[in-house]
């Protein structure tokens, strides 16, 4: 039986030490030392700011970055019968770069146009080491490539209909993403994602405000999307 009372991570390399084990002889690790493969190393940043011109538009801009250089643990490593097979393993990569925009149109005194439009980009490189040993020599690394954009508009309408207030709402959207292999990657068992996925859609919501106590409501949406998978 094997008893953890708890972790502890170290602030300046994130790794984990176990603080302390009641051990009956199962456990790879006493109490303090290292576990392998559990390091990570994070940088994030982000920049965001909003222009407003001709009163009644505004335009918000961000970028935001993230890096982790990380540890992977790989399960069976820890059921094997073979202990010494537990080593430092070289670090897997994460990096997301994301990019939006975020336009409004609201003027002042016009019931039928409060418009946004979103726009936005990922860039998403997530590899890891291959794990066997000839490959390793080589340099090559196994993982994937994601770019995402996409987009989407909507407006909102109010309307006196004589029999209440009408609140129109209506809109669309488009999203695309395509995955690949990264570029130094080669065929394994086991390979990352290689396709494309698209998506469109289109929306509108009618709310009927009749008394104070009666509201009428409706809508209808159409979504559709594509995959293809090129592997």
């Amino acid at each position: 039986e094997i008893v953890n009372i708890g972790p502890w991570t170290n602030p300046s390399n994130g790794r984990v030490y176990p603080n302390r084990y009641e051990n009956m002889g199962l456990s790879l690790y006493r109490g303090g030392e290292e576990v392998f493969n559990t390091s990570q190393d994070v940088t994030s940043a982000m920049l965001k700011g909003t222009f407003r011109f001709l009163d009644d538009h505004a335009l918000e801009l961000g970028v935001m970055t993230y890096s982790n250089d990380h540890g992977e643990i790989t399960p069976w490593n820890y059921t094997t019968n073979a202990p010494e097979r537990i080593t430092q393993e070289e670090l897997s990569r994460t990096r997301l770069d994301s990019y939006t925009a975020r336009y409004k149109w609201d003027p002042a005194g016009n019931d039928l146009i409060h418009l946004k439009w979103n726009a936005w980009a990922t860039n998403l490189t997530d590899l890891r080491p291959n794990w066997e040993s000839y490959l390793q020599q080589q340099g090559i690394e196994f993982g994937s490539k994601t770019f995402t954009w996409g987009t989407d508009i909507s407006n909102v309408s109010l309307f006196d209909t004589g029999i209440g207030d009408l609140t129109l709402e209506y809109g669309a959207g488009y999203s695309h993403e395509d995955s690949r292999p990264s570029d130094r990657d080669i065929r394994v068992d086991y390979p990352p994602r290689d396709g494309k996925r698209e998506e469109f859609n289109a929306f509108t919501r009618a709310k009927l405000d009749v008394t104070d106590r009666w509201t009428v409501t409706g809508g209808l949406r159409y979504q559709y999307f594509r995959t293809e998978d090129r592997y």
